[in-house]
């Protein structure tokens, strides 16, 4: 059930995992390793969902590495922050990252750009 979760439940991931060996030599086996198909796996799903595939990888590494607002992720990806609102709003649609805005920030300095 483990390797499942870990997996999403995905045949081709599944496949791959030795049933003989544990979940964390599997993972470390198969999803640590510098090359091969679980560490070229999430630009394969970008380039499948949207065309400049090179914004969106950027956006998506600069939002892992800390980077929350746009102004950060403008500067991490070496953009302006408008040039930013497309992607985030495409990657919101799609579910790979939402918008939190912390409960001590007053309701009029919540911003709605990138919604």
């Amino acid at each position: 059930m483990a390797t499942y979760a870990v997996l999403g439940g995905i045949p081709a991931y599944l496949e791959r995992f030795d049933a003989q060996q544990s979940l964390s030599a599997n993972i470390r086996q198969h999803l640590f390793q510098r090359l091969g198909l679980f560490r070229s796996e999430p630009s394969v799903l970008i380039s499948d969902l949207v065309r400049e595939t090179r914004y969106y990888e950027a956006t998506l590494r600069a939002v892992a590495t800390g980077n929350h607002t746009p102004s950060q992720i403008a500067q991490a990806i070496g953009t302006a922050s408008s040039n930013l609102v497309p992607y985030l709003r495409r990657l919101r649609k799609l579910g790979l990252i939402e918008r939190r805005i912390p409960a001590t920030v007053p309701p009029d300095q919540r911003r709605t750009t990138t919604r």
